[in-house]
This record gives C-alpha cells, structure tokens and sequence, in this order.
C-alpha cells in the first residue's frame, strides 16, 4: 500500500523557455528521494520469503504472486496516464528505444513523450520493486530449474501472456523517469531551479542509490525489449555472439546475484 500511495511522489512540471526561472529553490525532492531510499531498503527483507519452500508450504504459485504485483501496478499506471490514448505513442517510442542507443535517443523524444505542461516525478516504486523481483527469482532460478526455468522464465512470471497494452504500462513509467533524467542532463530543467535538478539527477543516477533508481527503470526497459525480442536487432546480436536465451538469461542473473 505505501509503494501505492508514494506513486510519482514530488510531481514536477518542467518550466517552458519563455518562462521565467523559479524564484526560490523548492526542497521537497529532498523528503521524497529520503523516503524512496528507505522504501527500498524494504525490498530485499520482503523478497527473503519468496522462496521456494515458503511458496510450496502455503501452496502458492509463483505466477500468482507476479499476477497480484502486475494488478496492482497496471492500475497505478492507469490512473498516471491512460494507456488507451497513449498506445500509439508508446508503440513507437518502444520501438526506437529497443532499436537504438538509450540515451541518445531519450533526449529527442523526450519532448513528444512528456511536454513540459505535463509532470513528470522520478519516484515509481512499484515499478521497481517488480524489478527486484524479477531479479530475485532469477538469481534463484541459477540453483533450482523447479523454482524458475530460466529457458521460459517470462511464461513463468506470467509477463509473456500479458496483453499488448499491459506490456506497454510496464514501459510507460520508467520511460517517463528516464526522460527525465535525460532532459535534466541537457540542461532543459534549467528555470525550475538547475542546482536542484542536478541534484536529484545525481541521487538517481550514481551509486549506491542508483542500483534502486536508474539501473532498474533500465531494467525494466529491457525485459520489455524481451517481450518481442526474436524481432529486434537485439536478440540476433545475442545470436551472432554464440549466446542462447539461457545464456543471457543466466549472464543476466549473475549481475545481480
């Protein structure tokens, strides 16, 4: 309930060019970012149940817990932004963004994506702590195939049956977080006060917070690409360098263990 009710948490609305530059510097990201580090310091003492024998012993399948996770976060992103107005959109920026280098291209479509009347906030928690888990079950998938089948693990988690338009809720948020962050690097965020942008910039891209913040809306932006993987330039990189989808699957697993 509370990674619902901190959702997009700190809304801001980027400042247009003829627009004059804010008279005070605003705090509030400084409680919002203390509070999204103390919620994910929650992630991995909830993930510590989510094994194997706890799941047998209360005879719960692992495709119902992601059913109840994705529940929840599609009607999150439902709420932030339609998704039905939005598919056309969203199915082409998906498509640039699994097809060419991210951060090159954030900066470009960053202004169709999110105009500066719309907000924008860094902090999605539920999307990831869908991250955390995703990562946690295939770091225990390594040492139990019964667990996770890392050969199918997305039929596994139930995210290869999702419908197109759930597919592209998952991507929307991160997205957003992303844009960002991008627009913020190019020194778009300016008038809205550029010591403080730059600031939450750093605390969502450097170390140690950015492993809960960048790294997993990144994350997330590359199990997306696997949904239709078999026809993007991605997966026959992975092809021509000798790897099978369990190789990259169990590579993938290895960086987070």
């Amino acid at each position: 309930m509370l990674y619902l009710t901190s959702k997009n948490a700190d809304k801001q609305v980027r400042r247009g060019i003829m627009e004059h530059h804010v008279e005070y510097e605003s705090e509030n990201w400084f409680p919002t970012f203390n509070l999204g580090i103390k919620m994910h310091t929650l992630f991995p003492l909830i993930l510590n149940g989510l094994t194997e024998k706890n799941l047998q012993e209360r005879n719960i399948s692992l495709l119902s817990v992601f059913e109840q996770i994705l529940s929840e976060l599609c009607r999150f992103t439902a709420e932030v932004v339609p998704v039905e107005a939005n598919y056309k959109q969203l199915s082409l920026i998906s498509e640039v963004m699994l097809t060419s280098h991210l951060p090159v291209q954030l900066k470009y479509i960053g202004e169709e994506y999110r105009g500066p009347s719309q907000s924008s906030s860094l902090h999605i928690p539920l999307h990831r702590f869908l991250a955390a888990v995703i990562k946690h079950v295939l770091v225990l998938g390594m040492n139990s195939a019964q667990f996770c089948d890392l050969e199918n693990w997305l039929d596994v988690m139930g995210l290869s049956k999702l419908d197109e338009k759930v597919k592209l809720a998952l991507l929307n948020s991160p997205l957003q977080c992303l844009s960002m962050s991008s627009q913020i690097q190019s020194n778009l965020w300016r008038r809205n006060g550029d010591e403080n942008m730059m600031t939450q910039l750093y605390n969502y891209c450097a170390l140690p917070y950015c492993v809960n913040y960048r790294d997993a809306d990144i994350f997330m932006l590359q199990v997306r690409g696997l949904f239709r993987a078999k026809y993007h330039a991605y997966a026959n990189s992975i092809k021509k360098i000798g790897w099978s989808s369990n190789d990259w699957t169990r590579a993938l697993a290895c960086t987070f263990s």
